[in-house]
């Protein structure tokens, strides 16, 4: 064999679309929550800017030999640190899931935004009434009902669009399938038909199975990346693009070698006019009085959005301690985006069995919003204009 010395040469470089600044606001966002998930995207292009997921692990333990003591700690971990929730944690979306029946309902003519449905706190399907709203809304129309997340209002809407055309506009904006990242194992969440109630449920297809659906619950499952996609693709006028988090390869010397610019998806089939009328229900559930997530809107920043507060368990089941209790806890769910004039960003917030959505997971997105929109922006542009010292721009939060 030849001892020719052959010296090491640098090798490329990919530099990935994630920002620094907003990961770590995404990571703060989720501090005081045990287990949850966060992810911030470009609206008009589907470029990740943060990917947060927790609890998390330190990766260099992977690179030897795991002790027992490590190997529980994060293989028999409750809260699964070694579970991309962003990309493979697929759960009950709740009543983030609402603006697929509203769509569908406004697209098919089924409902028009006069009509007014009388909530009275349940919703008499056969001889139950075990289909229940949060409380009695009253007469409520479509604005109304996604601002106060009404979901009666919702299951009659369910019941109008049906359970198989339900599922060909949740899939139409990417639901039931992985987005296309290609990264950890994507998982494609769920969206139910009546042929697969057919095929693989005792009884077959019913139709509260359908009413279920419409507000997120049943055998509906989405993945936080695919949510977010669908509140960008509303948001940016019906673009579903391609979620994308490398941006280029370089060179050692900064030369580029290739890039990536941003791949649109498809165009969703929906009108301009329904995805307006969402987007102004939306903006509603932040800065009408009534939403759901008026309490969590901050001051100067034009925001739209909706909270989900997913179900995971029978109701009427009981813990036996306070930590079986916790367990029981809805997932708490909060899509948004902003400027709702002029979109920017999309965030997702996931904290799992947190409880309500307004309480815990509107608060931790609208952190996210507040420190891009206050700080990160204003310091990159600050920064691209020269008017501030790279030493100050890249400052702390």
């Amino acid at each position: 064999l030849s001892k020719r010395r052959v010296d090491a040469r640098p090798g490329y470089n990919l530099v990935l679309t994630l920002d620094a600044d907003i990961q770590k606001s995404a990571e703060r966002a989720l501090r005081w929550h045990k287990s949850g998930a966060a992810v911030v995207l470009e609206v008009a292009t589907g470029r990740i800017l943060a990917m947060a997921s927790k609890p998390t692990f330190d990766p260099n333990i992977l690179s030897g030999r795991l002790t027992q003591e490590q190997a529980r700690a994060l293989y028999d971990n409750p809260y699964h640190p070694m579970l991309d929730k962003v990309l493979q944690g697929s759960y009950f979306p709740g009543s983030t899931y609402k603006v697929i029946p509203a769509m569908a309902a406004l697209e098919e003519r089924l409902v028009d935004t006069t009509e007014r449905i009388f909530c009275k706190k349940y919703h008499e399907y056969g001889k139950r009434s075990a289909f229940r709203c949060t409380h009695a809304h009253g007469p409520v129309n479509l604005y109304h009902a996604i601002v106060q997340s009404c979901n009666i209002f919702f299951y009659h809407m369910a019941e109008r669009v049906g359970m198989d055309r339900m599922a060909r506009y949740a899939r139409d904006f990417g639901l039931g399938s992985p987005t296309g990242l290609g990264l950890n194992a994507e998982q494609g969440g769920f969206i139910p038909t009546k042929a697969w109630y057919n095929k693989y449920m005792p009884g077959g297809f019913r139709i509260g199975h359908t009413l279920n659906s419409g507000v997120g619950q049943g055998n509906v499952s989405v993945t936080p990346l695919q949510l977010a996609m669908v509140y960008a693709t509303i948001a940016n006028g019906g673009k579903l693009s391609l979620p994308q988090i490398v941006d280029r390869i370089e060179t050692a010397d900064g030369q580029i070698v290739q890039t990536f610019p941003p791949q649109i998806r498809r165009r969703v089939q929906v009108s301009t006019k329904t995805l307006r009328l969402i987007r102004r229900a939306l903006q509603g559930v932040i800065n009408n009085p009534l939403g759901t997530a008026y309490d969590a809107r901050v001051k100067g920043i034009a925001a739209a959005g909706k909270t989900g507060t997913a179900q995971v368990t029978k109701r009427g089941k009981t813990a036996r301690n306070r930590k079986e209790w916790r367990r029981f806890m809805d997932h708490a769910w909060f899509a948004s985006y902003a400027p709702y004039n002029d979109p920017e960003i999309a965030v997702v917030v996931l904290v799992e069995h947190g409880g309500s959505a307004a309480k815990v997971a509107a608060p931790a997105n609208m952190k996210i919003m507040r420190d891009y929109f206050t700080q990160i922006k204003p310091r990159r542009e600050a920064q691209a204009s020269g008017t501030v010292t790279q030493t100050n721009a890249s400052a702390g939060l």
